[in-house]
């Protein structure tokens, strides 16, 4: 939160010159000038705000990650490339999922977990688990909402939360895996978002 509040308070949701055209067109639809479960609590234009969680409405916790859309987080990737200078050749930018899978933290791993069923953290570990293992990742309901990003140890590679705590968009487009059936009962679930818009 602490980082998009920049983000917002410099004019992020006004600024058309960071969002795709979808994405505006999205933003301005829902009249959005902020995330959707952030609160206003001070006068307009104060940029005080509460988050709404699962069951409660608290202080802004800046050090959790934001909830925001996939279009949200595209626009503050081109607004942070454009306010630090970074090259147009190497602009901030949503990861894909196999970059995810490479800074993630080893033991959370979808390699290990198909070699031995007991490596699955997810399966084995109970949400009450995590928070002392070294998984590095609120899962399982560990937390009933986010936790601070820096909570747990560093992956491998140096990044922190970079697994549970919350969903983490990726540039890949929802595809069937090889063997999808659509199911009778859930015609309408996965396979109307295989359109390269998901």
């Amino acid at each position: 939160n602490g980082e998009y509040y920049q983000f917002v308070k410099e004019g992020g949701y006004r600024n058309q010159e960071y969002w795709c055209d979808d994405g505006w067109a999205w933003r301005s639809h829902r009249n959005l000038k902020w995330p959707f479960f952030w609160q206003q609590v001070g006068p307009a234009g104060s940029h005080e705000y509460n988050l709404r969680t699962i069951f409660d409405v608290v202080s802004m916790p800046w050090d959790w990650p934001v909830d925001c859309t996939y279009y949200e987080a595209k626009a503050f990737c081109d607004w942070k490339t454009k306010k630090d200078g970074s090259p147009a050749a190497n602009p901030y930018r949503v990861l894909t999922e196999a970059e995810h899978h490479v800074i993630r933290h080893k033991e959370n791993n979808l390699e290990a977990a198909r070699k031995d069923v007991s490596a699955d953290t997810v399966m084995v570990t109970s949400g009450e688990d995590f928070p002392t293992s070294s998984t590095g990742a609120n899962l399982n309901l560990a937390f009933s909402s986010q936790n601070p990003v820096d909570q747990f140890a560093p992956s491998h590679t140096g990044h922190r939360d970079t697994t549970g705590n919350a969903w983490e968009w990726t540039e890949d487009h929802f595809n069937p895996l090889k063997g999808f059936e659509v199911h009778h009962v859930y015609d309408d679930f996965s396979s109307p978002c295989f359109d390269g818009k998901h």
